[in-house]
């Protein structure tokens, strides 16, 4: 109102309302500021940001250009234009871009990592290893720092456990077997002796990242990962596992990000300062406060990046007890000393000596049976990111992993029921389609298809000790399926694991065959597939999930059906799912046309890479084996 030519003015407005996801009054600020400063180019680079975020990525690229035409050797500018030209699959012409903005500016990180991602898609591993080691050289540790690397991992170990005669990669068909061994050879990786500790160390080629200490060092204890993803139930069987006289865990996976690439640098101590044990504990029981009081609904590290997440909350932890109405809160001091008096015998710690300590700090802590040597620690992986489940099985090489394995189609039905329950039909619905990120996750969520499908070729699954155990297994014959369960993990049967509870409190409401436990109710695997996906939706989701369906008897599809289905939906996958018509329609009047959504056609893309993968192997290589 004072000054209605202050183009700053605009563009702090501008930055407001993107913060608070108002996008499209976010664009009409930026433009005002434009209109009254063409030069200031801050403004292009926030509005190329907002149409990258919501599928625009040929606007995107417009504003960016808008950008060059000020500033010829803006390498910022190049880069970005490379990052949305592949998601328009314009590889090589993204390729010239990572270049360009290399050219101008030497020290471009990003760039680095974004020319290694474009290399790995084009099958010139070698090339792209070179490219983001001079990214983790030049960069700071963020979010993307070891993306490229955890896909180059993957081919290396799906590579290295398969020995397949034709390999063919998730990541582009151009990935073949000479630029692999190529890689293997360069990198001096043992065919013959298959070391995951090895392997790990020389594809992550970063410095100082791993800590001198032996990994073997610790409480001599054996480690179980319990993986979770999605709605899978993971946090029930850990619930009948945590009183156990002999297991040791941390309830909950509020811990699940430990191993992630971002976590240790916030907890390395510095062992100049005297009280550096006491600033140790200190941090852990900051960032990670959820574990010990429910009622904090911090975010917490690799986690979701949504800082409205309670996870406590969601996860149940403040509903425990048989009347739901207690929440889990812990003596944070109680914890602190235990961890401080363990610290003393060391003069330094590494990632995984300050897990063990962590875990057995927890005990000293809060659990009543110490009499009883705990022989595991179980530790609950949910979502994990392929470096984050690398890093664990790198510490920890002899654990053993357990999944528990749902139909897929319903655990998808149940993930996407969720996502979309509070969508509103359109009459009447004034929101823009681009100021409200919900609506467009939930338009893409296609992705979640991917994601399950994407467990399955994962090579860290054809690891020796890794085992799929059925939620229905446990919940309609516990008597038989929980005893074969410790028997693996190698603890004595205890009547503890018939109950659910963490710390003693009551997760849920037992019955005689768990079919009233919230996670494991009998609806969710009882009632018809599907109230949610239309006839084809379903020939389609059982037939590209029918390698697991098959092993686990989720389906009654014969392989000659399913040789037929594929054929049959072939062509159906390059058009919209009927249920994302259905999402589309309850979407705001300026949504655009399904089919000019280019995020949904590189989905569809990706699942068409399935197809060929079944239509060649008629299986997925790295499905968990049943325990």
């Amino acid at each position: 109102e004072f000054n209605p030519n202050s183009f700053s003015t605009y563009f702090e407005l501008g930055n407001y309302f993107k913060k608070i996801k108002c996008f499209n009054m976010a664009l009409n600020y930026y433009d005002k500021c434009l209109s009254i400063n063409p030069n200031f180019k801050e403004a292009n680079f926030e509005k190329a940001n907002i149409f990258s975020k919501t599928g625009r990525h040929e606007d995107s690229i417009s504003a960016l250009k808008q950008i060059i035409e000020l500033d010829n050797r803006n390498s910022e500018a190049f880069d970005l234009i490379g990052v949305e030209l592949e998601h328009l699959n314009l590889i090589e012409e993204a390729r010239e871009r990572f270049l360009d903005a290399i050219y101008l500016d030497p020290e471009n990180s990003n760039a680095y990592y974004n020319l290694g991602n474009n290399l790995i898609k084009s099958g010139r591993l070698i090339d792209a290893h070179e490219c983001l080691d001079k990214f983790q050289k030049n960069g700071k540790y963020s979010s993307i720092r070891f993306s490229g690397l955890d896909n180059l991992i993957l081919i290396v170990l799906d590579y290295l456990l398969q020995n397949e005669k034709k390999y063919k990669s998730y990541f582009n068909k151009k990935v073949d077997n000479s630029s692999i061994e190529d890689l293997i050879k360069k990198l001096e990786i043992n065919k013959n002796n298959i070391n995951l500790k090895d392997t790990f160390e020389k594809v992550y080629p970063f410095e100082n990242n791993f800590n001198t200490l032996e990994t073997n060092q610790g409480n001599g204890k054996d480690y179980i990962c319990l993986l979770g993803f999605e709605r899978s139930s993971s946090l029930f069987l850990q619930s009948l596992f945590d009183g156990h006289p002999e297991v040791s865990t941390l309830p909950g996976y509020f811990f699940s990000g430990w191993f992630n690439q971002n976590t240790w640098p916030i907890f390395e101590p510095d062992y100049s300062e005297s009280n550096w044990r006491e600033n140790l504990a200190e941090n852990i029981c900051k960032y990670f406060e959820p574990q010990f009081n429910a009622n904090s609904k911090k975010n917490l590290i690799g986690n979701s990046d949504d800082d409205n997440l309670w996870l406590a909350h969601n996860t149940e932890f403040t509903q425990l007890g048989e009347s739901k109405s207690e929440h889990l809160e812990l003596n944070q001091d109680d914890f602190k000393k235990h961890f401080i008096d363990l610290l003393m015998p060391y003069g330094e710690i590494n990632t995984k000596a300050c897990f063990d300590l962590i875990n057995e700090s927890f005990d000293k802590a809060y659990r009543q049976n110490l009499g009883i040597t705990k022989q595991v620690t179980l530790f609950h992986q949910y979502n994990p990111s392929i470096f984050n489940r690398a890093n664990f099985n790198y510490f920890y090489p002899n654990n053993k992993t357990l999944l528990i394995i749902q139909n897929p189609i319903q655990l998808l039905e149940n993930c996407l029921v969720q996502d979309i329950k509070n969508l509103q039909e359109t009459p009447g619905n004034k929101d823009s389609f681009f100021d409200n990120k919900s609506f467009y996750e939930n338009l893409t969520s296609t992705k979640k298809i991917l994601s399950i499908l994407e467990y399955y070729i994962n090579p860290m699954n054809s690891f020796e000790n890794v085992r799929g155990v059925k939620l229905e297994d446990i919940k309609n014959n516990p008597e038989k399926t929980l005893p074969k369960i410790a028997k693996w993990i190698g603890i004595k049967i205890d009547r503890s694991l018939y109950k659910s509870n963490f710390l003693g409190k009551t997760f849920s409401i037992p019955s005689i065959n768990f079919n009233n436990i919230k996670g494991s109710n009998t609806q969710a695997s009882d009632d018809p597939v599907s109230h949610f996906f239309h006839s084809r939706d379903l020939q389609i989701l059982e037939t590209l999930f029918w390698p697991i369906m098959k092993e686990y008897g989720y389906t009654k599809m014969t392989e000659k059906q399913f040789t037929e289905n594929l054929k049959k939906i072939r062509s159906w996958l390059e058009k919209p799912f009927e249920f994302e018509k259905d999402i589309h329609k309850k979407l705001p009047s300026d949504t655009p046309k399904i089919g000019d959504i280019i995020v949904l056609n590189e989905l569809r893309k990706k699942l068409i890479f399935f197809w060929e993968l079944l239509n060649s192997k008629k299986t997925y290589r790295h499905i968990f084996k049943h325990l």
